[in-house]
């Protein structure tokens, strides 16, 4: 009796099918809507971040792609960025999207880490051999003192990254 009380349930809380206007025919995009890539926008920022090894900036891609509009223009670049595709960087007072290296994408090491940690991996990695500080990390990353250090620790638990005290500055880390 339990059970077919809550599968009425769950029919009522649905909300009905959405009605589609009589023009619309079966295989084609209901208004509204948009398909995930249609104009090919997001291999088309690809291919600007691969030509320009430095980044490319927002004006490039609207001198490139002047018809589309900037609803579809940041879907793609979210899309790109979320897929690990390119990254964000922030060169003076502007944003500048870059092709990611082959090498900092998803590999064995940052398999299972969350967002942060995988963050903090990278700016770690990307500052080589000279290290990087816990106060650079906060800053470049825009994560608290707090997420930092539970990261810093996890990093270090998996033997990703070591900690190393300076011998000029003891204290800090």
């Amino acid at each position: 009796m339990a059970v077919a009380q809550l599968a009425v349930k769950q029919e009522a809380q649905s909300p009905p099918p959405p009605s589609l206007p009589p023009s619309f025919t079966p295989g084609t995009t209901p208004p509204g809507t948009t398909p995930r890539d249609p104009l090919g926008l997001e291999e088309r920022i690809l291919t600007l971040c691969a030509q320009n090894s430095k980044g490319i900036t927002d004006d490039i891609i609207v001198q490139d792609q002047p018809t589309i509009d900037v609803e579809k223009r940041l879907r793609a670049l979210q899309r790109l960025l979320s897929q690990g595709k390119i990254e964000l960087l922030k060169q003076g007072h502007s944003l500048v999207y870059r092709l990611k290296a082959t090498s900092s994408t998803p590999s064995s090491k940052t398999k299972g880490l969350e967002r942060e940690q995988r963050l903090v991996y990278q700016l770690i990695e990307d500052s080589g051999n000279k290290g990087i500080w816990m106060r650079e990390i906060r800053f470049r990353s825009n994560i608290a003192q707090s997420e930092v250090t539970r990261c810093l620790k996890t990093l270090e638990s998996k033997k990703l990254i070591k900690s190393v005290r300076s011998v000029q500055a003891a204290r800090r880390k």
